[in-house]
């Protein structure tokens, strides 16, 4: 126990003495980590530095002794300042709460002054004028206090609180030591902002004295006069310093001079200066932009004033509509109609100055009527209201514009709508129902043509446009079969066209009395249809200076019509004067004269001519239309004399040469059967008489074929049982069931014959349904598709065609290709089955005119079902055929053209479009401009692409979507040209005026975007009234 005790006692005994030099180890650490702390705080690396801090505080935390607080109050100053220095949430605080614990020990004033250096120094200039205003400066010196209001007076500069700035940089103003110059400028800063201009300068007269400041005070001085309005002296002040290397802000300066030269009047001088700030200036404000461009236009430099009011076109303020006005000018006074356009339009869209925006209305629309921009032009106009000063003059545009527009359906839906139309713009609405007419009338919209005529005439102004469109209806009516009233039409068309001199060709006098002729033949009035084609003839020989469609085309077939009609009046001679005249001409369908002119010769008693003529017909134009025809009369003639034996070889030659050709074979078959007969060849006849029922006959062609097959069985071989047996096999056909066959053909043949198309197709479905192979199922069906044609069922009328068509060559195989064709193309737009029928009919055909229409649609087919190649050939021949008129020829050029732009082949295709250019008017000659101007555009020709586009929009107003392909591709062209200014507005036109095309408004409307996006990267303009910078990195 006392062992115990003894070791209790010496613990107790040594215990001050352990405490102590525990402390005395403490405090060395804590020492340790203060001095590893500064070294890491002075080189920058505060979180470690902060960390060894830390430590010492933790160390520290126990001990409160004098000595030891020292060092602790250090440690935790400058844990607070590494805190504020890694800007953590909570070293602002720190720092606040060092200060409360230690005021009013110096430290912490030390400390507030740190953090404000701190926060001034990292340009944090609202904390560091918090700080700053929270010192007690007592404990500072005279320079320190001095520093201070220096440091605090420049953060509320920075601030833009000039009045305290003022304040505060006033109490050291005239303290000399390093800030006295920097005072005396911000002071001067202060006072010029606060508008105290002679304290300003007052103060700046001493800053100057120091080299730092001595470069940036020119152009404030300069500023001061300025806002004084002493413009001279501006000048005066500054032009030393316009050029001299280093002074601050010169561009501004020199724009300080240029912008007195303006005040004063002097545009010479002013220019000098002003365009110097613009080019060494990045951004300007609209102000400034405006003054340059006003000086440039004012001093003829109109290329350089479109730059600066350019600039500008997205400004949306009075300012801005003036900018665009001289813009608008600047571009005439260089030729450019079409930006001066667009900028006019921009002004007329801005309602700042009224009087500016009606005139630029008015001066859009009218540069609109100039260039083509149809829709644009008679929009503006009907903008104008009677009290307008614009008023006479835009009603006067309006009508010549709706008058010379390609898009007629637009003016004739304007006029309409007006409330009051004045003689002028009835005028203008007698001529574009016309055009429209025409328009309509070439595209074989005939119903649509008729009713713009009618409504043409219903304003009979014009007495040349009234009698056109009498002539186009009459025209129309005779397409329609309605005779009896085109007669009217044209009697009314000559009466008034006699006293009209000059109208087209295509609707002349001559071309008047042509139709009115056949309006006569169709009601067999031989005797007046002569009088008008002798008219014709008369009129088109008279005529030096004929027209080639009159000479080549409407000449040649009034004297074979003239000698038709003079035939069927029995008077041969002059009939045959006609013909002769028609065959020297060599026009398309002369050999029609050549085999009239033999029918004559054998009337007349000359078989020998007669058949020398038919013979010099066949061997030399053996696919003229009438060369079948012409070996069949010879067999006649032959049969005629006697001699039958020299009439099978033409019988013989016609069913060899022109088999699948002729709807003349079944007729020889039985003419050469009855000749062979008649020689005794009896079983040579019954082949003849048996191989008609294989060509697809008609009934009647049938009939007599079987009536001939069963004399020869039944009589002159009397084997009634192979006749029987013949009969048999062919469909159809029974020795006792034909005549109820018949009969129920006739019931659904008369309806047809009677226009009741709805019952014949039920009665035709009736025979068909009961005599599946009856004797005329080929009629029925054809029938039956006529009829379901003419009642619009397409579909149906299409089926029965096809029928006909699978059954091979009959009289009804050629029409049936070329209506199902059409059908086929028009309806269906099943263009492979449409190009198989229209290549079928055009080998076939021997008709001249229904083999050129098999062309064109053959190559409009074949093109639409991807075949090139079929497309080009057809095309060819087409090109070749003299039967094309020129917009024919167009068409073949067009396609050929289109293929060549597709395979890349630009040259070629360019030359093709051209040519589609010079001999049509159409859609297809909108499209042909528009490929022109791509061609140019992929060539990379761009000026050439520019000119294109522009043609091709003023040039085809009639077809929309042409103009706004046009538009469109002009915009691109302008991109690249960064001509974003006028790409910008040629887009706005498509999206303004085409809605009725949401896809191309929608392309339009996303390259507006594009444009504008790249506008916003190089755009020029600060939105901010500009002020030259003051930090302390440029004058402290």
């Amino acid at each position: 126990m006392m062992r115990k005790y003894a070791s209790v006692s010496i613990f107790v005994l040594f215990l001050p003495f352990y405490i102590a030099a525990q402390q005395s180890t403490v405090y060395t650490e804590a020492n340790v980590n203060f001095k590893k702390g500064l070294e890491l705080f002075d080189l920058g690396v505060y979180s470690v530095a902060q960390d060894e801090f830390g430590k010492v505080l933790d160390k520290l935390a126990p001990v409160n002794e004098p000595e030891y607080r020292i060092i602790k109050k250090k440690a935790e100053l400058y844990y607070a300042r590494s805190a504020v220095r890694l800007e953590q949430p909570d070293g602002q605080k720190l720092m606040l709460d060092f200060v409360r614990r230690h005021r009013p020990d110096p430290t912490a004033n030390k400390a507030l002054l740190e953090l404000a250096d701190y926060y001034y120094n990292s340009r944090k200039y609202d904390q560091a004028i918090e700080f700053f205003a929270m010192m007690d400066q007592r404990g500072f010196t005279q320079s320190e206090r001095t520093e201070i209001a220096f440091k605090h007076a420049y953060c509320l500069f920075v601030r833009k609180r000039y009045d305290e700035a003022k304040a505060k940089f006033a109490t050291v103003l005239n303290t000399e030591g390093p800030n006295y110059y920097a005072s005396n400028y911000y002071y001067g800063m202060s006072c010029f902002y606060g508008e105290d201009y002679d304290c300003a300068i007052k103060s700046w007269k001493i800053a100057e004295k120091d080299p730092l400041y001595r470069k940036s005070i020119p152009y404030y001085i300069a500023q001061v006069y300025f806002k004084q309005g002493d413009y001279q002296q501006v000048i005066s002040a500054s032009l030393p310093y316009a050029d001299q290397r280093g002074v601050k802000n010169q561009a501004e300066l020199n724009q300080l001079i240029g912008q007195a030269y303006f005040e004063l009047g002097d545009y010479e001088q002013a220019l000098t200066y002003l365009e110097y700030f613009e080019q060494n200036s990045r951004k300007l404000r609209v102000e400034d932009f405006y003054q340059l461009g006003f000086v440039q236009y004012k001093k003829g430099k109109y290329e350089e004033s479109i730059q600066s009011f350019r600039e500008l076109d997205r400004e949306d303020s009075e300012l801005g509509q003036s900018a665009m006005f001289y813009l608008a000018n600047a571009y005439l006074q260089i030729g450019d109609r079409a930006s001066a356009r667009n900028a006019f339009q921009k002004v007329s869209r801005l309602p700042y100055d009224t009087e500016m925006q009606e005139e630029a209305l008015f001066n859009f629309a009218k540069l609109s009527v100039e260039l083509h921009f149809d829709r644009d032009a008679i929009n503006a106009l009907r903008r104008f209201q009677p009290t307008s000063k614009y008023y006479t003059d835009a009603q006067e545009l309006l009508s010549e514009t709706l008058v010379n527009t390609n898009d007629y359906r637009g003016a004739i839906k304007i006029i309409e709508g007006l409330p009051e139309q004045t003689p002028r713009i009835k005028e203008a609405y007698q001529k574009v129902t016309y055009y429209q007419g025409i328009q309509d009338y070439t595209g074989r919209n005939f119903n649509s043509a008729l009713a713009y005529f009618e409504k043409s005439l219903s304003v009979p102004v014009d007495n040349t446009i009234k009698a056109l469109a009498t002539f186009w209806t009459g025209e129309i009516h005779h397409y329609q079969k309605k005779y009896g009233i085109s007669k009217g039409d044209f009697s009314r068309f000559i009466t008034l066209a006699s006293s009209i001199g000059d109208l087209p060709p295509s609707s002349s006098l001559a071309t008047g009395h042509y139709t009115q002729g056949y309006n006569y033949i169709k009601t067999d009035d031989y005797t007046n249809a002569l009088k008008h084609f002798e008219s014709c003839i008369e009129m088109i020989d008279g005529n030096r200076s004929v027209s080639p469609l009159l000479a080549k085309q409407v000449m040649p077939d009034a004297l074979l019509r003239a000698g038709d009609c003079n035939f069927k009046r029995n008077r041969y001679r002059p009939a045959l004067k006609h013909y002769d005249q028609a065959i020297s001409l060599e026009a398309p369908g002369f050999e029609y004269a050549i085999f009239q002119k033999a029918v004559i010769q054998g009337l007349q008693g000359y078989p020998t001519a007669k058949l020398i003529t038919l013979e010099q017909l066949v061997n030399n134009h053996p696919n003229a239309a009438y060369a079948d025809d012409a070996l069949l009369e010879m067999a006649d003639t032959y049969q005629d004399l006697r001699q039958l034996q020299d009439a099978l070889a033409p019988l013989e030659r016609l069913v060899a040469q022109y088999r699948g050709k002729s709807d003349l074979i079944n007729k020889a078959y039985l003419k050469l059967g009855l000749i062979t007969y008649n020689l005794g060849d009896i079983e040579e006849a019954l082949v003849h008489y048996k191989i008609i029922f294989k060509n697809n006959p008609s009934s009647q062609e049938a009939k007599d074929a079987m009536a001939a097959i069963e004399e020869i069985y039944v009589q002159d071989l009397g084997q009634p049982d192979e006749y029987v047996a013949f009969v048999e096999s062919i469909p159809g056909y029974k020795v006792s069931g034909g005549e109820r066959d018949s009969l129920n053909y006739q019931v659904a043949q008369r309806l047809y014959e009677a226009a009741d198309y709805e019952r014949a197709i039920q009665a035709f479905s009736d025979y068909l349904d009961k005599y599946p192979r009856g004797f005329h199922v080929l009629d029925a069906y054809y029938n039956r598709a006529e009829s379901y044609s003419i009642l619009k069922q397409f579909d149906e009328a299409n089926a029965d065609y096809e029928y006909v068509i699978e059954r091979g060559q009959s009289r009804y195989y050629q029409p049936s290709l070329e209506k199902a064709g059409l059908i086929s193309y028009n309806h269906a737009e099943d263009f492979e089955k449409a190009y198989q029928y229209f290549a079928k009919l055009e080998l076939l055909t021997n008709d001249p005119q229904l083999k050129f229409e098999a062309q064109l649609y053959a190559m409009r087919s074949a093109y639409r079902s991807g075949k090139k190649s079929a497309a080009s050939t057809y095309a060819t021949k087409v090109m070749s055929n003299p039967s094309a008129t020129k917009e024919e020829l167009a068409v073949a050029q067009f396609y050929r053209g289109k293929i060549s732009f597709e395979e890349k082949r630009y040259a070629e295709a360019m030359q093709l479009f051209q040519e589609v250019l010079e001999n049509s008017n159409n859609e297809n000659t909108a499209e042909a401009r528009y490929l022109i101007a791509n061609i140019h555009y992929l060539s990379r020709d761009i000026d050439l692409a520019e000119r294109a586009c522009r043609k091709s929009y003023s040039e085809s107003g009639a077809y929309p979507y042409w103009v706004a392909r046009s538009l469109i591709l002009l915009s691109d062209i302008l991109v690249e040209k960064q001509d974003y200014f006028n790409a910008k507005a040629a887009l706005e036109a498509v999206i303004d005026n085409f809605t009725e095309d949401p896809a191309l408004v929608e392309i339009a409307e996303a390259k507006v975007k594009a444009i504008e996006a790249e506008e916003a990267r190089s755009n020029r303009i600060v939105n901010e009234q500009s002020t030259t910078s003051t930090t302390d990195e440029e004058n402290n």
